[in-house]
Parts: C-alpha cells; sequence; structure tokens
C-alpha cells in the first residue's frame, strides 16, 4: 500500500511550555525544525487529520498550530536568506 505525502509548512503558537513541547515533538516526528515555531513536515491526508484532531484536543483556545500546504512548483521558487529550500520529499511513501 502506498500513501501520498504532501510538504507542509507547520507553525505553532503555543503559550504552555509543556504543550508547545509536546507540539514540537510530534511535529518533528514527520520532518524537520527550521525556525523556532516552524517546522517542514512531510504529511499524508490521514497523518494531517490525525495531527490537527490531537492538537485540537491538547491546546487552548488562544494557542494556534496552522498547516501550510506547499506544492512542488512553489518548493521550486521557495528563496532564503540563507539559501536553503525546503527539503525535498518522494511523492509516494509505502506504509
Amino acid at each position: 500500500m502506498t500513501a501520498r505525502l504532501n510538504f507542509y509548512l507547520a507553525c505553532y503558537d503555543v503559550a504552555s511550555d509543556r504543550k508547545r513541547t509536546r507540539v514540537l515533538a510530534r511535529l518533528k516526528a514527520h520532518g524537520r525544525r527550521v525556525q523556532r515555531s516552524v517546522v517542514e513536515c512531510h504529511l499524508g491526508e490521514p497523518d494531517l487529520r490525525a495531527l490537527l484532531t490531537e492538537f485540537r484536543e491538547l491546546i487552548d483556545d488562544e494557542d494556534e498550530v496552522a498547516f501550510y500546504r506547499c506544492c512542488r512548483s512553489c518548493r521550486a521558487v521557495t528563496r532564503s536568506t540563507v539559501g536553503r529550500r525546503p527539503d525535498e520529499i518522494p511523492r509516494y511513501i509505502v506504509v
């Protein structure tokens, strides 16, 4: 069985240290941290739904975790002051 992976920038703003640590750990399981509150993630649709459900139950109303999907062509033209581009990901992963 194969699952399609998509590339997301996950950005979070969580006030509680304990909850923020938990959010970061879960996001890093799917990608790499690129800034203090930003993680590049490789997620299939089931993973994204599961994370959204988990985070809705974990965080408070004033907190937020947002996932921004970035297509391959958008990643190709992404630029950074350090000259780094987002990680390339395989189109599919075997699960």
